[in-house]
């Protein structure tokens, strides 16, 4: 059947029809608990049987790509052509309503109008158009800051360059006159891979005499050189952050321990089983790591990556680059992308390091002592490449090395709850990593 021109009425009445939970991504639906209610609030034509449709939930907003005919409506996906047309609503800064397209920086040529899905591990549709665009859809958006917007554009202005290039933003304005940002659109890096399979291929290449030392442990050393120039551009001023460095005070400081507590907290609630009597014999010496916390008063802040992990690194055919600033996906959307310390995003890596051993041993089951290796060397090399290059670039004083071993174990805390919320697998990973992290004897 021809698509004909969708109108608000029948995208509405689908949307307070269909299951809140098929108004999501797949891979979201699972992992996020539904909202009551749609309340249809605003549609955006964009062609012939295409729309974006916005309703409101409990919490901020839900955002639906829409495709239909005048008999059926569903939830669009790639192919559909409901991403290439908000790529050229962006580039011509079109906007209809409260939608407005915002475009900047250089935007490539589209070699066609294709659209073909990223099929990572994430709670965001992100589709390839053209074969050189991403188009990025935040499914639940809430008003206040949007790092996956804002901190691209701010280190891409002071001349950070490992990264994929923001080429613009769709926003729209809510009854409220909150700004929201609907979807983002980036330059699309030619064979790039995530650190999740070309970190691990490496890992376990040089596990099989496959990999020489030399490849199995440099990309730890080059990416140290990455995160501590990312860190030096975080704290260089720009039109997006003019004041870009402060210091915490005891308030701040007191906060990253509550809310690290909370956290560790929610772990154990989370985690039952053997992993979770793991867990909760480590409660004392968890809490005490965490409880320094409390003095960071007087540390560095700055943006952060937020959710700085391997996977976050991608490694395409002009190196590496870093992606997804969206920041940490179990904070609420009204926290993420505020001031935090820099060494969240280097204890996090340095966590992911380590994770990255505990799945390579999964695959590997003879092999221990190797991973254990290979973790402690890379781990080293990180850290003395990133505090090299901070000292190089004359921004030492982002690195408050006193906070890293309680926020590793903060970090290591958040994997148990990431595991029940969104991966349950990842578990094993996070019990795994507790217990090197913090050993003891283990019934």
């Amino acid at each position: 059947m021809s698509r004909s021109q969708l109108d608000h009425e029948q995208v509405n009445a689908w949307l307070m029809a269909v299951s809140p939970r098929d108004l999501l991504p797949p891979r979201r639906r699972d992992a996020t608990a539904p909202p009551m209610s749609a309340r249809p609030a605003d549609l955006m034509s964009l062609g012939v049987g295409l729309a974006l449709a916005v309703a409101g939930i409990e919490r901020g907003f839900v955002i639906v790509p829409v495709a239909g005919d005048a008999m059926t409506v569903r939830r669009a996906v790639a192919g559909d052509g409901v991403y290439a047309a908000i790529l050229g609503a962006i580039r011509a800064e079109r906007g209809t309503g409260a939608f407005r397209g915002e475009a900047f920086g250089r935007a490539p040529d589209l070699i066609d109008d294709a659209e073909v899905a990223i099929d990572v591990d994430q709670s965001n549709d992100s589709i390839i158009v053209g074969g050189r665009a991403v188009v990025k859809l935040f499914p639940i958006a809430s008003p206040g800051p949007h790092p996956g917007l804002d901190l691209p554009v701010h280190l891409a202005s002071v001349g950070f360059t490992s990264l994929p290039a923001p080429l613009g933003a769709l926003r729209w304005t809510s009854p409220g006159d909150d700004d929201l940002v609907l979807a983002t659109a980036s330059t699309f890096l030619p064979g790039a891979k995530d650190g999740w399979d070309w970190y691990l291929d490496l890992l376990v290449g040089w596990l099989d005499g496959e990999v020489d030392d030399l490849n199995a442990f440099e990309p730890a050393t080059t990416l140290g050189g990455i995160c501590a120039h990312m860190h030096a551009a975080f704290a260089t001023a720009s039109e997006v952050f003019p004041e870009p460095v402060s210091a915490a005070d005891a308030a701040t400081a007191d906060g990253w321990r509550r809310s690290a507590f909370a956290v560790a907290d929610e772990a154990l609630e989370v985690t039952d089983g053997p992993e979770g009597a793991r867990l909760a014999a480590r409660t004392e010496a968890i809490r005490a790591e965490l409880d320094r916390l409390g003095r960071g008063t007087g540390a560095v802040t700055t943006q952060v990556h937020g959710d700085f992990h391997v996977g976050q690194v991608l490694q395409w055919q002009g190196g590496y680059a870093i992606a997804d600033f969206d920041g940490n996906p179990t904070a609420a959307a009204a926290v993420r992308g505020f001031r935090d310390t820099p060494v969240r995003d280097v204890a996090a890596f340095v966590r992911s390091i380590d994770h990255l051993g505990r799945v390579a041993q999964q695959r590997r089951l003879d092999r221990d002592d190797a991973v254990e290796r290979w973790i402690a060397a890379s781990r080293a090399r990180f850290l003395d490449a990133y505090v090299r290059g901070l000292d190089e670039l004359d921004a030492s004083s982002s690195f408050e090395e006193r906070l890293l071993r309680p926020i590793e174990v903060a970090q290591a805390c958040h994997e148990y709850v990431y595991a029940a919320r969104y991966l349950p697998r990842w578990r094993s990973v996070a019990d795994r990593a507790m217990r090197a992290l913090i050993p003891m004897e283990d019934r």
